[in-house]
């Protein structure tokens, strides 16, 4: 939203007159409205429960399966307390192959704002576009407002007690990554055992790939790559 060639990364005590980025986050030039009132949707929400399960398939036979917030579970968890807030959401992201989706949180009354942006390499397809925009609504919402999604504990304990313990990251779970893994370890340029041994550590005892934490983990080195090449 801001016309600028370098974007600042700095502290928020930066120029006034400047919009500003703190890690993947920019903020609108004033923010003395925008800043307490997302600190009071943080304040109340911290954390989103898993509300879906996915089933991946593996080529070889066998399958595994993920938790993951739904976009509408994390809407429906989010924006009754932006509403109250003063603040409502918009976004959405536009391209064929290089998709930016950006997610944006308005303050109503004064027009300031806070947004992030997820970039992505897709096919070009309208059904992969499609795709990642709204992966990248689910992704985007969460780090816009610091939050993180997460199974309860009690689901977790439950659903580990009637599953055997299995081994690690395995052959078949590389071939099984889904889309959003392949394309941000595609731009890193990761060769396959690279990739299998940054991910082993995001496998549990049952031999569950967890998704959301391990894409995120790829997500922030795909930032620390291309912060390095700016320099």
């Amino acid at each position: 939203m801001a016309d600028k060639e370098t974007p600042e990364r700095a502290s928020i005590v930066a120029d006034p007159a400047q919009s500003v980025q703190i890690g993947t986050v920019e903020f609108s030039a004033q923010r003395d409205q925008i800043a307490p009132a997302m600190f009071a949707v943080q304040k109340v929400v911290k954390s989103i429960p898993y509300d879906s399960t996915a089933v991946v398939q593996h080529k070889g036979g066998g399958s595994h399966s993920f938790r993951y917030t739904s976009l509408r579970g994390m809407l429906d968890a989010l924006l009754p307390v932006m509403h109250k807030n003063g603040l409502f959401l918009v976004g959405g992201g536009g391209g064929d192959k290089a998709v930016g989706v950006t997610t944006c949180a308005m303050h109503a009354a004064s027009g300031q704002w806070a947004q992030t942006t997820v970039p992505f390499i897709t096919s070009g397809e309208a059904m992969a576009v499609g795709s990642v925009v709204s992966y990248g609504r689910r992704y985007g919402i969460p780090a816009l407002f610091g939050i993180s999604c997460e199974e309860d504990d009690g689901g977790m304990a439950a659903q580990r007690s009637m599953e055997p313990e299995q081994g690690a990251f395995t052959n078949d779970m590389l071939l099984a990554l889904g889309d959003d893994h392949k394309t941000a370890v595609k731009l890193l340029g990761w060769t396959a055992g690279k990739i299998k041994a940054a991910l082993a550590k995001f496998v549990d005892d049952t031999g569950t790939l967890d998704y959301k934490t391990s894409l995120a983990f790829l997500n922030r080195e795909l930032d620390k790559q291309n912060s390095e090449a700016k320099r």
